[in-house]
C-alpha cells in the first residue's frame, strides 16, 4: 500500500464520498445522486492510484468498472427524474398505498412552500420522499457542492484526476458541471422571482436539470468507452504491418544463419 502522504488525493475523495452519500441518503435529491455517482466513479477508477500492483493493467479493469457503475447510477437517477416530471405515480392503483402516500406528501410540500413564499421566489428542492428542504438544509446542500467543486479543481491543478482518455474540455464538464448546476440553481432560486419562470419549470427545476445532465454525461462517457475499445478487443494498431514484420523477421533470421 502506498503511504498516506502519496495518496492524499484519494482519501480526500473518499471523505467527500462519505459526505455526499450521507447527503443523498438524507434528502435523496436528483442532483445530489449525480454528485455521489461521479465521486464514486472517480474512487473506483483511481483505486490503482493509491495501491501498488505488480500488474499495471489492473488499472484498465478499474476504469471499466468505474464507468459501468457510473452509467448504472445515472440510469437509475434518469428514470426517477423522468418519473417525477411525468408524475407516473398518479397512475398507480389504489392498493399501492405507499406510493400514493409518497406522492401526496410530495405535492403537499410543494403547495405548502407556495403558500409560505407567496410566489416570490422559485421553489427550493423537494426530495423523492416529499421532504421540502429547509433553508438550513439547502445551504448545506450547496456548501457540499462548493466543497466538491473546490476539491475537484484542486486535484485537477495537481494533475490527480484521471482524464479517462477524454478531451480536457469534456473531462472538465464531466467533473464540474453538476456542482456548478447546484450552485447556479441556488442563485436562480434566491434572486429570480418565480413569476418570471413558467410554473412547470418552477416546480420541476431539479428533475429537469437532472435529466439534462444525465444525457450530457452519457454522451461524454460514450467517448470514454470508445477509448477502451482497442484494449477490450485487442485491436491491432493501424500502423502495424504484417508483411513488414515478416520481412523483418526473415531478414534477421537469415543474417543470423549466415
Amino acid at each position: 500500500m502506498i503511504p498516506l502522504k502519496a495518496s492524499w488525493h484519494y482519501w480526500i475523495l473518499f471523505l467527500l464520498l462519505i459526505v455526499e452519500f450521507s447527503l443523498s441518503v438524507l434528502w435523496h435529491t436528483p442532483l445530489s445522486n449525480i454528485l455521489l455517482a461521479n465521486t464514486l466513479m472517480l474512487l473506483i477508477v483511481m483505486i490503482n492510484h493509491s495501491y501498488s500492483y505488480e500488474d499495471n493493467a489492473i488499472g484498465l479493469l478499474y476504469r471499466i468498472c468505474g464507468l459501468v457503475v457510473y452509467c448504472a447510477m445515472l440510469f437509475l437517477n434518469l428514470t426517477h427524474s423522468l418519473e417525477e416530471i411525468t408524475n407516473i405515480s398518479e397512475d398507480y392503483s389504489e392498493d399501492d398505498l405507499e406510493a400514493n402516500e409518497t406522492l401526496a406528501m410530495h405535492e403537499a410540500a410543494k403547495h405548502s412552500h407556495h403558500a409560505h413564499s407567496n410566489g416570490s421566489l422559485i421553489e427550493v428542492p423537494v426530495d423523492d420522499h416529499g421532504h421540502m428542504l429547509t433553508d438550513f438544509e439547502y445551504r448545506i446542500y450547496v456548501y457540499v457542492a462548493i466543497a466538491d467543486l473546490a476539491i475537484r479543481l484542486g486535484l485537477a491543478s495537481f494533475s490527480k484526476l484521471p482524464t479517462l482518455k477524454l478531451h480536457w474540455a469534456k473531462a472538465a464538464i464531466l467533473y464540474t458541471l453538476t456542482p456548478l448546476t447546484i450552485i447556479g440553481s441556488y442563485c436562480l432560486r434566491r434572486f429570480v422571482p418565480s413569476e418570471m419562470i413558467p410554473d412547470f419549470f418552477n416546480e420541476q427545476l431539479e428533475p429537469l436539470t437532472s435529466v439534462i445532465l444525465c444525457l450530457v454525461y452519457y454522451a461524454i462517457i460514450w467517448k470514454a468507452f470508445i477509448a477502451l475499445k482497442p484494449y477490450l478487443f485487442a485491436e491491432t494498431p493501424k500502423i502495424f504491418s504484417k508483411q513488414a514484420l515478416e520481412a523483418d523477421i526473415k531478414e534477421k533470421v537469415s543474417s543470423i544463419l549466415i
